[in-house]
């Protein structure tokens, strides 16, 4: 649950969602304790715990968060982790060459899992691939579940943040998001799909690219509007590594 990040807007939840927190962050070490020797069963009803918390989390924000500032920035942020959980999910399950009837099976948990399962098998109802699934998943801008309508989403949202910068200069969590944009834009379901080595290496690259933009993008926004043990300064491109060492 990013907990640098928590500790500057800790002061912002109540006390139930931050005890909701406690809790999300005890099943998560719990299940770093499974071994191979738990029960499917164990790990399905700690899972479920997990869910029922975030939802419980989800429903006190929506319940005490007072409509200022703090709703955009949490949408942004709700944004932000679904991209990292599409992109992460699909590097993980979709990047191995495996036989046809199990990539298709795969592909189905995989869509499930983002409730994507059906709009899939209707919109490619004659054929369905690894490809037509990284498609919907990945670069769809209109899909509403699709990591490239988060991105366009964040831009939206990157509008309302406090900008200190010239006309016609991008600010550098923008062009991090401009980056993730444009390589959505550009890349074919063709490309990912394709294999070498029964692996998917340009799925695997384009994911890690995705979240290293999506890092950054993150850790601009905590040292600008976040971080108050110093003066912000604007940054370029250039020295982002630098302002995060």
């Amino acid at each position: 649950m990013y907990p640098t990040r928590l500790v500057q807007i800790q002061e912002l939840l109540s006390y139930d969602s931050r005890r909701i927190i406690d809790e999300i962050n005890e099943h998560i070490k719990a299940l770093k304790n499974f071994t191979a020797s738990n029960t499917t069963r164990t790990l399905q009803t700690n899972l479920d715990k997990i869910i029922g918390s975030i939802m419980a989390f989800n429903g006190s924000i929506s319940d005490c968060m007072p409509n200022s500032n703090g709703w955009f920035l949490l949408e942004m942020g709700h944004r932000v982790e679904r991209s990292l959980q599409i992109t992460s999910l699909t590097s993980a399950l979709l990047v191995d060459q495996l036989e046809e009837p199990a990539e298709l099976g795969l592909l189905e948990a995989v869509l499930t899992c983002q409730v994507s399962l059906v709009t899939h098998k209707r919109r490619y109802r004659m054929y369905q691939t690894i490809g037509t699934g990284l498609e919907l998943l990945l670069l769809d801008a209109e899909y509403p579940r699709s990591l490239l309508y988060q991105l366009e989403q964040i831009n939206i949202l990157c509008h309302h943040l406090p900008m200190k910068r010239r006309p016609g200069v991008i600010a550098a969590h923008e062009k991090a998001i401009l980056l993730s944009k444009t390589s959505c834009y550009v890349t074919e379901k063709d490309f990912l799909q394709e294999s070498t080595e029964e692996k998917r290496k340009n799925l695997a690259e384009f994911s890690h690219n995705i979240r290293s933009n999506l890092d950054t993008f993150c850790d601009v926004l905590l040292l600008q509007y976040f971080s108050h043990t110093q003066t912000a300064n604007k940054l370029n491109w250039n020295n982002i590594e630098q302002a995060q060492s």
